[in-house]
């Protein structure tokens, strides 16, 4: 057996000092019952629940708050258990097991393979009918040595079957073998790639083996992996597979067409009776087959081209650790984000985050602040620091925390829609059925030395608790799901810092707030920019497909643009005519790992119909000039070519950025000249405020640093001063109308 290979013990190997964890739901309403996911090197732990108000630590900014619920949910122990998680794509075929192999006829199978990584350094099997010894059925795989083999079992031993062929990377190629009595035949063909180059050779190659096939009995088909014990995977294959045709004689036993049922988790086989087989951990569909020639991009339009899936050894969809306790959530409990605090008697601690909704029951608060539960998801435990490729990161010397490396020594825990997989394509799809490390009240960026997504949006919670100001928390997700009845009784929506992954369903969600005359506060930067698709049937999961254009990590492989859970095209909501300053009145422009910097009130901004939003402010005061930089990061600006609105007032511009700052790809045509901050006028930071058709009004500041800044000081500063004048006087006339 493989299963030990060292790549497989260096992914799922124990890692000393940890304590880690995660929850089956994400999202959960009062009353609800959560179960708790532990992974822990120590004997026991001790457990406690409780509301994240602020987790960061720097004292120039404001101090951890947490609300403990130990009345309601006293203490506990737990005994500590190590889990690890079960990384590897595969299809699962358990019907085969009840599938007869005539053993005079023997096993045809018949497939197009695209491997994408050589010398893994463990075998990659391409699929494998194998019992749990190995002593009956089948596998194809990729040696160690990058080199085609056959394994077959004959009840009393296993045989190899060496083809002496080298796999041939990110080449398709045509592999037939047969398997009767005690003869193996197979025949490979590589397919010729586009261009002028002539294709590879293939092989033919005939084995007699000492002792008959034994077919197996009450096994499963699995593809791209071979199944231990049971359950467990390993030896997962690293690349692409195509209509995998299994016979016996003339009779077909099972002909799998990948391109039906696109948007599920579930393979087809078109041959009768039909087989069913699953999907597990989100390999990638809706990309190229062997067939694919160009001439169709969509593979919703398509009739051929797309009946192959991509699978990778460490795709990850659901961690499968097994809850070690259950919480219910008080009935009491108020809408927000909360954690159950973990701590092991030798100091080791984790906060495992999770959101509670509003009671649809009763009467929401006037104001919701949305946290962007998708951007969290997109960034899941990504590993930029690894993408040596990337010139940016050069520049910046890494911050090495604790959180920073707890993310570099957990290498089971799945990739984000920012990281490559091993192979070099990168990741489509992110869950949250797994730890996700970057998710916690304290985290601080690797990159930034900051609290950034979660940590950074703590701060406005905190904010409207220091202003007494009553709110409810919203969830991107709880939007996606429930529509406008999650926004029923709200009047101010707030946005967090960074919402930049949204639907079609949610952007539509707040142009029709908007119409109700709803006011808006986007208090953040490259907000709504990439499509992203989620089907609440798998809530725990989104796709992203990044193109051509947009600042990204990496590019996908052209013809591989549309989602494969919904079948829209993917890439920027700019391409696809929204624009987020049709709404929000400012759109992505730039993005820098500098420090930023503050703003400068315009003209317009002293006229007596805006200028309460600077009251208590100086009026030649920057606005920002502190902390980190009200303006920084990524960064957003006013352009009424892009669909910002004529009548919008623009309050304030960001002084000139560093060189460190750049604008965006798509922002910059030919010549590309004059593209950073001290020279291009389109790197800049707009706010601004406007009235909407529907008698609203909506408020943006273009900054992903701007909440983080706000906590200085304890939030005695101008960002927050603007930003309780702007809320404050959102929320006034309802008050007086109430």
């Amino acid at each position: 057996m493989d299963a030990g290979s060292e790549v497989d013990r260096e992914l799922w190997g124990k890692h000393q000092h940890e304590i880690l964890g995660y929850t089956d739901k994400w999202i959960v309403s009062p009353g609800e019952r959560v179960g708790i996911k532990v992974s822990t090197t120590a004997s026991s732990y001790k457990t406690r629940l409780c509301r994240l108000i602020s987790g960061h630590e720097d004292p120039a900014y404001c101090l951890p708050k947490y609300e403990y619920f130990d009345e309601l949910v006293p203490e506990e122990e737990h005994p500590g258990r190590y889990q690890q998680c079960h990384i590897g794509s595969y299809a699962k075929i358990d019907q085969w097991k009840d599938v007869g192999i005539n053993e005079n006829e023997g096993l045809a199978v018949d497939l197009w393979a695209f491997p994408t990584l050589s010398e893994p350094g463990h075998r990659q099997f391409i699929i494998s009918g194998l019992d749990e010894k190995g002593l009956t059925g089948f596998g194809l795989f990729i040696s160690e040595d990058d080199e085609f083999e056959l394994i077959v079992g004959t009840f009393q031993s296993t045989e190899i079957v060496k083809t002496g062929f080298k796999s041939i990377t990110k080449t398709w190629m045509h592999i037939q073998f047969k398997i009767w009595s005690e003869n193996v035949a197979v025949t490979i063909s590589p397919k010729k790639n586009y261009g002028t180059a002539k294709a590879a050779k293939g092989c033919t190659t005939s084995h007699r083996m000492s002792e008959k096939f034994a077919p197996s009995n009450g096994e499963p088909l699995v593809i791209a992996s071979r199944l231990f014990n049971g359950s467990t995977v390993g030896n997962c294959f690293n690349g692409r597979i195509d209509s995998p045709i299994l016979s016996s004689g003339s009779k077909v036993l099972a002909k799998f067409d990948f391109s039906r049922e696109m948007t599920s988790d579930h393979i087809v086989d078109v041959s009768s009776p039909s087989l069913r087989g699953e999907l597990v951990n989100a390999p990638t569909r809706a990309v190229k087959g062997f067939d694919w020639d160009g001439s169709e991009c969509d593979w919703t339009k398509a009739t051929f081209g797309y009946s192959a899936i991509h699978f990778h050894e460490d795709d990850l969809d659901d961690a499968q650790w097994e809850n070690d306790f259950v919480l219910t959530i008080p009935e009491t409990a108020r809408s927000g984000a909360y954690a159950v605090d973990c701590a092991t008697p030798g100091g080791m601690h984790d906060m495992v985050t999770f959101f509670v909704r509003p009671r649809h029951d009763k009467p929401k608060a006037k104001v919701a602040f949305l946290l962007g539960t998708f951007t969290y998801t997109a960034y899941a435990n990504e590993h930029m620091f690894n993408n040596t490729s990337d010139p940016l990161w050069k520049r910046v010397a890494l911050k090495e925390t604790e959180d920073f490396k707890r993310l570099v020594a957990r290498k089971d825990v799945g990739l984000a829609m920012y990281d490559l997989h091993r192979d070099g394509y990168g990741a489509v799809f992110s869950s949250t059925k797994r730890p996700i490390m970057n998710v916690r009240p304290a985290f601080v960026h690797w990159g930034f030395d900051r609290p950034r997504e979660f940590s950074a949006d703590l701060f406005f919670i905190n904010f409207l608790e220091k202003e007494g100001i009553e709110y409810d928390v919203l969830t991107d997700h709880d939007l996606n799901e429930f529509g406008m009845q999650a926004l029923e009784g709200v009047e101010t929506l707030v946005f967090n810092c960074h919402p930049e992954y949204t639907t079609l369903r949610n952007l539509q969600l707040y142009d029709a707030f908007s119409a109700k005359g709803g006011d808006m506060m986007y208090l953040g930067g490259n907000g709504f920019y990439w499509v992203t698709s989620h089907d609440p049937t798998r809530s725990h999961r989104i796709e992203v497909r990044r193109g051509v254009q947009g600042c990204r990590a990496f590019e996908l492989p052209g013809g591989e643009f549309v989602h494969s859970m919904t079948g829209e095209q993917g890439g920027l909501w700019r391409a696809r005519g929204r624009a987020p300053n049709f709404t929000f009145g400012i759109g992505s422009a730039a993005c820098g790992l500098g420090a930023g910097v503050g703003f400068k009130r315009s003209e317009a901004s002293f006229d007596s119909a805006v200028s309460w939003i600077f009251e208590g402010t100086e009026k030649d005061e920057l606005i920002g000039a502190f902390g980190g930089g009200a303006s920084g990061d990524e960064i957003d600006r006013y352009d009424v070519a892009l669909g910002s609105p004529e009548d919008a007032v623009v309050l304030a511009t960001s002084e000139t950025h560093s060189d460190l700052f750049g604008a965006f790809n798509e922002e910059i045509m030919f010549p590309m000249l004059d593209t950073m901050g001290p020279t291009c006028a389109k790197v800049r930071s707009d706010m601004l405020i406007f009235e909407t058709a529907g008698g609203g009004r909506v408020f943006s500041v273009g900054s992903i640093n701007w909440i983080w800044t706000m906590a200085w000081n304890n939030y005695e500063n101008n960002v927050a001063r603007v930003t309780a004048n702007v809320l404050r006087e959102f929320i006034r006339p309802k008050i007086q109308d109430a």
